[in-house]
C-alpha cells in the first residue's frame, strides 16, 4: 500500500508541468483569442439586429404607403364613377 502512494505522489508531482502549461495556454487563448472573438460576434449581432429593425420599419412605411396609393386610388375611381353617372349639362 505505501509503494502505491508513493508512485501516486510521484505520477502527480510529475503531472505539475503538464497543468501549468495547460493552464497558461488556456489564459493566453482566453484573453488572445476569445475575447476579441466574442467581441466582434457581439457587434456583429448587435448591426445584425439593427439591420432588422430598419428593414421592419422600412417595410412598415412601404406598407404605409401601399395603404395610402390604394386610398387615393379608390377616391379615384369614385370620382370618375360620379361624373360618368351626372347627366351631361349641354349649352
Amino acid at each position: 500500500m505505501q509503494t502505491i502512494v508513493q508512485q501516486l505522489g510521484e505520477l502527480f508531482l510529475q503531472a505539475v508541468p503538464t497543468v501549468l502549461i495547460i493552464l497558461l495556454f488556456y489564459i493566453n487563448l482566453r484573453t488572445v483569442f476569445f475575447k476579441p472573438l466574442l467581441a466582434v460576434m457581439a457587434e456583429r449581432d448587435a448591426r445584425t439586429v439593427g439591420a432588422q429593425k430598419a428593414s421592419e420599419a422600412a417595410q412598415a412605411a412601404a406598407a404605409e404607403k401601399v395603404k395610402q396609393y390604394q386610398e387615393a386610388l379608390r377616391q379615384a375611381r369614385g370620382r370618375y364613377t360620379r361624373s360618368r353617372r351626372r347627366p351631361q349639362k349641354t349649352a
